[in-house]
C-alpha cells in the first residue's frame, strides 16, 4: 500500500508538470500570436526550466526574442541550432543568425553568417540579397570609422596647437630685441664660436708638438699614444 501510495505521488506529480508546462507553452505562444512578443519571449525563457529535454522550442524562442528586439538572445539561440546534421535547417539557423547580427550593426559578422548559409544553399535569393546589403553597410561603417579617426586625429593636433601660449612668442621676440638694443649680454654668434673651438685646436696643437720634442730629446720611446 505504501509502495502504491509512492507510485501514485510520483505519477500525479509529473502530469502536473507535464501540465504546467503545456499551459505555459499555450500562453507563449498566445503572447506572440497577439503580437505581445515581449511576454512571448519572458514565457519561453521559463518554459526552457521545465519542458522536456526531447522537446525543441529553439525555434519560437528565437522568433520570439527577435520579435521583441532581443537581437543577441535570437542569434545566440541560432548559434545553438547549427549542430544538426540537417544541412537545410542549418542553413536557415546562418541565415536568421546574420538578421539578428545585422540588427545589432555587426556586418562583418553578418557577412560571414550569410556566406555560410549561400555555402549550403547557393539557390536562396533572400540571402544573396542580404549579403549584398550586409556588405554594402560594412563598407560604410569601415569609412565612417576611418573618418571619425581622422576627425580625431585632427582634433588631437588643435587641442596641442591651443596649449601653446601665444605669449610665448611675443616674449622670445622681446628677449631678442633687447639683445639687439644691448640691454643684455649679447649671444656669441656661430661664427665666434667656430673661431674659438679653431684656436683652441692650434693651441692644444702647438703644446702636444713641444711636448713630443721635449719627450726626444731625452730618449724617451714614443707608444703611439699623444697622452
Amino acid at each position: 500500500m505504501k509502495y502504491l501510495f509512492l507510485f501514485l505521488l510520483v505519477f500525479f506529480n509529473k502530469a502536473l508538470k507535464a501540465q504546467a508546462w503545456k499551459d505555459s507553452l499555450v500562453d507563449a505562444r498566445k503572447y506572440y500570436n497577439q503580437k505581445q512578443f515581449g511576454k512571448a519571449f519572458e514565457k519561453y525563457n521559463n518554459l526552457l526550466k521545465i519542458a522536456p529535454k526531447d522537446i525543441d522550442l529553439s525555434e519560437e524562442i528565437a522568433q520570439a526574442a527577435y520579435k521583441a528586439e532581443q537581437y543577441k538572445a535570437a542569434e545566440e539561440v541560432y548559434k545553438n541550432k547549427l549542430n544538426q546534421k540537417n544541412q537545410k535547417p542549418k542553413a536557415s539557423s546562418y541565415h536568421n543568425m546574420g538578421n539578428a547580427q545585422m540588427k545589432q550593426e555587426d556586418y562583418q559578422g553578418a557577412v560571414d553568417s550569410y556566406k555560410n548559409a549561400l555555402r549550403i544553399n547557393p539557390t536562396d535569393e533572400e540571402t544573396r540579397y542580404n549579403l549584398s546589403e550586409a556588405i554594402r553597410k560594412l563598407k560604410k561603417q569601415q569609412n565612417q570609422h576611418k573618418q571619425d579617426n581622422k576627425d580625431e586625429n585632427q582634433g588631437q593636433d588643435k587641442d596641442k596647437n591651443k596649449k601653446e601660449d601665444p605669449k610665448d612668442g611675443e616674449k622670445d621676440k622681446q628677449e631678442s630685441e633687447k639683445e639687439d638694443n644691448g640691454s643684455e649680454s649679447p649671444s656669441i654668434s656661430d661664427n665666434s664660436v667656430d673661431k674659438i673651438l679653431d684656436n683652441l685646436s692650434k693651441q692644444e696643437a702647438k703644446t702636444k708638438q713641444k711636448n713630443q720634442e721635449k719627450k726626444k730629446g731625452k730618449g724617451t720611446t714614443s707608444t703611439g699614444k699623444d697622452w
